[in-house]
């Protein structure tokens, strides 16, 4: 199972394994504390500890005398000579693909020239001119295909993808009426891929056009649906930022005040009776966005806009830049190869 999570900027990645968040999170570019997941086929973001459960063991680090005996059995493989069974069967190989290439000559020159060099190669025992030829084969095998096998290849993709059509819109219909498959994502993906393979001259055509709007009424739901379940998650981290932040003040003696406003919590007031330039100085370190920095941690956690106040004559104000939370379930599609809206060409 495939799951979606957000980045250090909040921003929805992926899909991806299971395993590949374990080690993201033991290389450290996730955690518990804030990265949340999304299963490829739900609606709701969980935290990452519910996929992950417990911290896994730390991989064993290689010592020294490990690595040492790593390369010296490279070394040791790569120059080996040959045996002389290895030999043999070489030489004998050579010559068959010789003759099977003298064979082919009078048919099909190119071909039958490049088996001809692969056998010499053989015989040479020259194992980067073999990996050459046969590429090289293979290239012309493609060159003299006859047209009969080109036609026929033709044919077999264009019957796959009328079934493909046929097979999206048995999906799609299904999906547009369950209610539960109008909200999971990778039924709508899934029946968006293959209808969306569809043609104007198909007889599938008008049936095709006509779930199309139903079919992206059901992603721009569950679009809507992403970004409010993650902007939730985001509003909630805000409040309890600042309530901490509050408290953290008051325990250093410190009456601040740490005030929320806007629709999605994202504007903070934080006012205090001594505020000024000094103390806003020290508290924003001049103004500085480094990821140690108080402003940039207001900025990952969505805050648009910091105002420092003393509640009376000294406001200023600081505009910041944080990911875009309504537009979460955007890039989810994106990562699913999804781009809505859905429409024919």
């Amino acid at each position: 199972m495939n799951y979606y999570y957000t980045d250090a900027e909040n921003r929805p990645v992926g899909p991806v394994p299971a395993a590949e968040l374990q080690e993201l999170k033991s290389a450290g570019a996730i955690s518990d504390e804030r990265t949340w997941v999304l299963k490829e086929d739900e609606t709701e973001w969980s935290p990452l500890h519910s996929v992950l459960g417990k911290p896994a063991s730390p991989p064993k680090v290689l010592g020294k005398d490990d690595v040492n005996c790593h390369h010296a059995k490279r070394r040791e493989g790569r120059w080996a000579p040959a045996s002389p069974l290895r030999r043999k069967l070489m030489w004998g190989g050579g010559w068959l693909v010789i003759v099977a290439g003298t064979m082919m000559f009078a048919g099909r020159p190119g071909g039958g020239f490049l088996v001809l060099w692969a056998g010499c190669a053989l015989l040479l025992n020259r194992g980067s001119v073999l990996v050459v030829t046969l590429g090289s084969f293979m290239t012309a095998a493609i060159l003299f295909f006859p047209v009969p096998a080109i036609l026929k290849a033709r044919d077999t993709a264009e019957e796959e993808r009328r079934k493909n059509v046929s097979l999206g819109l048995r999906q799609a219909g299904s999906v547009v009426t369950d209610e539960k498959l109008c909200d999971t994502p990778k039924a709508i993906a899934d029946a968006w891929e293959l209808v969306n393979q569809v043609r104007r001259e198909d007889p599938e055509w008008s049936a095709a056009v006509a779930v199309t709007p139903r079919l992206e009424s059901c992603r721009r739901s569950v679009e809507q649906a992403l970004s409010r379940g993650l902007q939730k998650i985001m509003i909630g981290q805000r409040e309890e930022w600042a309530t901490n932040a509050e408290k953290k003040m008051l325990d250093e003696g410190m009456d601040v005040e740490f005030g929320l406003g806007g629709a999605a919590k994202d504007q903070l007031t934080v006012k205090w009776a001594l505020m000024g330039n000094v103390a806003v100085h020290k508290i924003t370190r001049d103004g500085s966005m480094r990821d140690d920095a108080v402003l940039a941690q207001m900025q990952k956690i969505g805050f648009r806009r910091v105002s420092f106040s003393n509640g009376w004559n000294f406001h200023v104000y600081y505009t910041l830049n944080p990911s875009d939370e309504t537009n979460i379930g955007k890039g989810v599609w994106e990562g699913m190869g999804v781009k809505g809206p859905l429409v024919l060409r």
